[in-house]
């Protein structure tokens, strides 16, 4: 088995994936590892915990062994859906949330382009856009579980590494979002003496 550790300020938390072998997953290069994407997304979201997480309904897509969607679900979503058009990848997330004991996860594979029934407060993924051609249905499934957060505010992570707070207006199948009232999010981590 293998693990991953993430060190917060509330101290330290250990969610568990499984090292995938052929078997585990047919796209092994992409689902049978955690990417650095991941980790740091992951260490985000720990960073941020309950004010951007807790309590809320979770899509993860193209979820690979799964760890941003166990990170979010051992800061208390109460609905974790683990998404990937790999059905090996979903078996490595489904035994990682098995050896934590995680309730209100679900695990669907398909191909993005087809909006998902179910709305949620949160879409998260990471590193998903390595072929020019998922850009546009990735951002069909995204939008399309999103349409709840219009009028609410949102948190946007740009590909810079800005992070930008305001209320969700509108947005379009070109990735394109209006935000009103919206400002720039930014953390100081200070130096350890």
């Amino acid at each position: 088995m293998g693990g991953w550790t993430v060190r917060s300020g509330t101290g330290c938390r250990l969610w568990h994936t499984l090292d995938a072998t052929r078997s585990d997953c047919a796209l092994s290069r992409q689902g049978g590892k955690v990417w650095d994407s991941a980790e740091v997304l992951g260490l985000l979201l720990v960073e941020w915990g309950e004010q951007l997480v807790a309590g809320r309904r979770v899509l993860e897509l193209g979820c690979g062994c799964g760890i941003v969607g166990l990170t979010c679900a051992s800061l208390g979503c109460p609905r974790v859906a683990f998404s990937d058009r790999d059905g090996g990848a979903l078996d490595l997330a489904r035994r990682g949330v098995a050896a934590n004991g995680f309730e209100g996860c679900t695990f669907d594979r398909r191909a993005w382009g087809l909006p998902s029934e179910e709305r949620f407060a949160l879409v998260v993924g990471s590193d998903l856009i390595y072929d020019p051609g998922v850009v546009a249905p990735l951002i069909t499934t995204a939008a399309a579980s999103l349409v709840d957060q219009l009028d609410k505010k949102v948190l946007i992570i740009l590909r810079d590494g800005r992070n930008l707070v305001g209320v969700m207006r509108s947005f379009d199948q070109f990735s394109n979002v209006v935000l009103e009232d919206a400002v720039e999010r930014r953390v100081v981590v200070p130096d350890d003496p």
